[in-house]
């Protein structure tokens, strides 16, 4: 899309913060006012809006796309979508592994086993693994703690536990990620660690990745440290 404005500004909005784009309020596809709840979230927004040169590339805004998910998903089907996170803990990522080469268990132990550590000292259960292909079925009590804790998230909270779950494949790395247990790059390096490794193996370093797969990896990594900034603002 070609870039429409010349002036972006921040403003006091009811009880919340928005963007101006030459004094228009910024609004979601679904027409809703974008409103920040804090005014170090909208500063961050307006500076990508800033950032946009001839073109607008909402690649480059993940803040933005952040808040546009939250008022116009989350706050819409907030309930479909917890049931359909929900069921990623039977199929997560970071419990099924590979029975070989030595080098790929090795990769995937270094970079899950710390998470499912977490998760068992911080919902008092231990998840399953498995090598085969037939899906697991975690315990009743890691589907009730999990539950109740994701039951408990403000709206804000959810959306970002929604992304990182989509973006990674995994529950449990979201979980993580929420809590700070784990970085954006901690959390990046666990959800690639398999082309990671293939990356080493074929000294990508010096050949060059493929350019879709490296969009692909910058985009991820850019948005989830965009997720950790949203979640930072958040903090009192």
């Amino acid at each position: 899309m070609k870039k429409f404005y010349h002036l972006v500004a921040v403003n006091h909005h009811q009880d919340g913060y928005v963007v101006l784009l030459d004094g228009k309020i910024l609004k979601t596809k679904s027409g809703r006012e974008l409103l920040c709840p804090n005014s170090e979230l909208a500063h961050a927004i307006m500076a990508e809006w800033i950032a946009q040169k001839d073109e607008i590339k909402p690649d480059t805004m993940p803040l933005t796309q952040i808040m546009v998910t939250l008022l116009d998903k989350i706050q819409e089907e907030r309930e479909v979508i917890h049931v359909e996170m929900m069921n990623y803990l039977d199929t997560d990522l970071v419990c099924y592994r590979a029975d070989g080469p030595p080098a790929y268990v090795a990769a995937q132990k270094a970079a899950w086993d710390p998470v499912l550590q977490w998760f068992e000292t911080s919902f008092g259960t231990k998840l399953q693994t498995t090598t085969a292909i037939a899906a697991l079925a975690q315990s009743e009590i890691a589907h009730q703690s999990v539950e109740t804790y994701v039951r408990n998230l403000s709206d804000e909270e959810f959306v970002i536990l929604q992304i990182v779950t989509a973006e990674t494949g995994s529950l449990i790395l979201a979980l993580a990620f929420l809590e700070k247990a784990i970085t954006p790059d901690d959390t990046f390096r666990a959800a690639q660690v398999e082309e990671l490794l293939k990356s080493e193996i074929h000294h990508e370093d010096f050949y060059g990745k493929a350019p879709d797969v490296e969009k692909k990896q910058k985009l991820q990594l850019l948005g989830l440290e965009a997720a950790r900034v949203f979640l930072d603002t958040l903090s009192p």
